[in-house]
């Protein structure tokens, strides 16, 4: 079953549909209000690592996501199970964490752009 199915069950057996564009944005946004932007990481940390240094907020991490293009880039993603977890991850803003002083911050949610008419008013010229 892949991310955008949802599984429904008739008496024993598993049925599964796929999600609405809607429903998937719907729960992208539901992730992200539970989810934290970590920077500064020291590039040779591990998710484990990282779970364990945010563990002092309980049990909660649902996923860690490290950006890396074949080496980390020193940042992650951190979705948790709650917001309330997430709003007390966000006071680790301009703390230490091993030897770095981590950014976190609220994740935001990149859903996909509305097509926009052009409008006359927003074209740039350009100037001489």
């Amino acid at each position: 079953m892949g991310d955008s199915e949802f599984p429904v069950k008739l008496g024993q057996i598993p049925i599964s549909r796929r999600l609405s564009q809607e429903e998937r944005n719907a729960e992208q946004l539901d992730a992200d209000s539970r989810s934290i932007f970590v920077n500064n990481i020291s590039i040779d940390m591990t998710p484990e690592q990282i779970e364990s240094h945010f563990k002092e907020f309980g049990n909660h991490i649902v996923r860690i996501t490290l950006f890396t293009d074949r080496h980390s880039k020193g940042c992650a993603y951190i979705e948790f199970d709650n917001v309330e977890v997430r709003e007390l991850a966000l006071n680790s803003n301009g703390t230490p964490f091993n030897g770095s002083v981590i950014g976190v911050f609220r994740k935001r949610t990149n859903l996909p752009k509305f097509k926009r008419k052009h409008d006359i008013n927003n074209i740039k010229t350009p100037v001489t």
